[in-house]
């Protein structure tokens, strides 16, 4: 119960950050600050899966799952760790296409 907890209380502190660097970052158009909050997205999405994953881990052994379901917890981090690679792989590819573009607005219009 302790494990859930925690990732629920994860999961609402960095579900506001989303909202509020998002909206700052669209609002400067700001590459940091949105890619920051679409890191914070990616964040909240392999958060929930972590949180799914672990209220599943902790099911009681049954009949198909003699040891327990505990590896279940360990695919479902490994899932948010793609989903955070991905994301890093598109910011890098967005931050070289704005500088051969040479699009580099540093103040809002």
């Amino acid at each position: 119960m302790k494990k859930t907890r925690a990732l629920t209380l994860s999961l609402a502190a960095i579900a506001s950050v989303v909202v509020v660097e998002g909206a700052a970052g669209l609002l400067t158009n700001s590459l940091a600050l949105i890619s920051d909050a679409l890191h914070a997205l990616f964040d909240v999405i392999a958060t929930l899966t972590l949180l799914v994953a672990t209220r599943m881990s902790l099911k009681p052994p049954d009949e198909t799952h003699t040891y327990g379901h505990g590896k279940i917890e360990s695919i479902g981090g490994f899932l948010g760790g793609l989903l955070l690679s991905a994301l890093g792989v598109d910011i890098v590819w967005s931050a070289f296409s704005r500088l051969a573009e040479g699009e580099h607005n540093v103040t809002p219009e």
